[in-house]
């Protein structure tokens, strides 16, 4: 007679208590995912940092072989403040240094400045781990200019100034090393519309200097083949 009450007793109790359990193994996951958000109101600081080295030999028929080179460097620091959780709205300014030899008395030198603002969406995929698109909206400036040996009837310089504005929509991923800091990787080229409007002077010798200016408009994709990835680091300011 007491067996059965006993029974139902012990299968109350340990309802109860695995009711508990799945309720506080619920709210530590919650709890988990919470933390795993970009919080609403946190300050987001960083930037990226892109550095391309090339170097190619050419054998000539005629004479010994030469090496060109080219070199380019971009610092691009970022401000951000996260308007709803994983939304980041943003600007950023940038710095590109570029210079080339072609390996016969021919050299460029540039300068660029840049400046955009940007809409970063991030969702999280376990282990620390985000993927995020952004769309960013730029104007930028490029100054370059090109010194050659003096012979007759060549460019002994070719100065090009160009200013435009850049649309992108890119990709990327980005690893939370702590709560503080994240580093990412994106491929910045996956998709652009532009826009470039160009002076360009050109100096010959025993010939009379040459003046042109045009505007361009075009789309570019990474689709092609031609991918340029950049590392970054933000910094999280908790609100």
């Amino acid at each position: 007679m007491h067996i059965p009450f006993l029974l139902l007793i012990f299968a109350a109790t340990k309802f109860y208590f695995m009711k508990q359990f799945s309720l506080l193994t619920f709210t530590v996951l919650i709890c988990t995912l919470a933390q795993a958000q970009i919080k609403k109101g946190d300050i987001v600081l960083g930037g990226n940092l892109y550095y391309s080295n090339q170097t190619q030999t050419i054998s000539s028929g005629n004479g010994s072989p030469y090496s060109t080179k080219y070199q380019s460097i971009t610092i691009a620091p970022s401000f951000g403040k996260v308007v709803k959780d994983n939304l980041v709205l943003g600007f950023d300014v940038a710095y590109t240094y570029d210079n080339s030899n072609d390996g016969q008395g021919d050299k460029t030198n540039g300068n660029g400045f840049a400046a955009g603002i940007f809409l970063r969406k991030y969702r999280s995929i376990g282990n620390g781990f985000y993927l995020f698109g952004q769309t960013r909206l730029s104007g930028n400036y490029l100054h370059s200019a090109q010194d050659e040996p003096a012979n007759n009837n060549v460019i002994t310089s070719n100065v090009t100034d160009s200013y435009g504005f850049n649309l992108q929509f890119f990709p990327g991923i980005a690893y939370a090393i702590n709560q503080k800091w994240q580093l990412e990787l994106a491929l910045t080229n996956f998709f652009a519309v532009n826009y470039t409007h160009t002076k360009q002077n050109l100096t010959y010798t025993n010939q009379p200097d040459y003046h042109y200016s045009g505007s361009t408009f075009g789309a570019a994709s990474s689709l092609t083949g031609n991918n340029t990835y950049t590392i970054g680091l933000r910094y999280f300011i908790g609100s």
